[in-house]
């Protein structure tokens, strides 16, 4: 970990800046064999991700990392309002061994967050598979604040959904950053969001199919 984010501390498991990440798994498969495991991006698209977005597993195949290339948003003065959002939505095919299925856990990441008094910042991540309802999780910071800080959220137990036992259908996750300015009566409150380290992980939640 970069030495700038040591010592980072957490509210309520929630903390916010830009978006870079690590993402803790868990696991209830009991023979669970990462080596035949893969992840393939089929598309991507956003203003959060020009480039061509790159996907790998980690933590011996139990979470997915995202690399996404242009993750940072800005409001207040100097700022472009097209610069307020930035979104990426990625569908991905994740390969499991047969007889498991998948879910996403939540979601942590480093990032900066530089907030004046006036205004916020915000990131969500959705994600779902064919047929399914999307599952939510989000943070939301008001100013003002200036700090490193690690995010971390999980999706509510309501908002877990499994992929099909023995498919390959693909998983949608949508990432979005967002800024917001309020007028004080004298100025326009700055307010930016920067992603680290361009990178946020993703945890799976593995489970032998009944």
């Amino acid at each position: 970990m970069n030495n700038k984010f040591n010592g980072l501390s957490t509210i309520g498991g929630m903390a916010l800046t830009g978006l870079a990440g690590t993402i803790l798994a868990a696991t209830t498969a009991s023979a669970f064999d990462h080596r035949a495991s893969y992840v393939n991006v089929v598309s991507s698209g956003g203003n959060g991700c020009i480039e061509v977005v790159d996907a790998h597993l980690a933590d011996s195949g139990k979470s997915v990392v995202l690399s996404l290339d242009n993750m940072a948003v800005a409001a207040g003065a100097g700022a472009h309002p097209a610069d307020s959002v930035a979104v990426c939505e990625v569908k991905l095919t994740v390969g499991l061994p047969d007889g498991v299925q998948y879910s996403l856990k939540g979601f942590e990441t480093l990032a900066h967050l530089s907030i004046e008094q006036g205004g916020a910042a915000s990131l969500q991540v959705r994600y779902g598979f064919p047929g399914t309802r999307q599952g939510l999780a989000s943070l939301s910071f008001q100013g003002p604040a200036e700090r490193d800080t690690l995010l971390r959220r999980d999706f509510s137990y309501l908002n877990q959904y499994f992929s099909a036992c023995y498919s390959r259908r693909p998983v949608t996750v949508s990432v979005k950053l967002s800024s917001r300015s309020d007028y004080d009566g004298y100025a326009i409150a700055d307010a930016e969001l920067l992603n680290q380290t361009r990178t946020i992980k993703l945890p799976l939640v593995i489970q032998e199919c009944e």
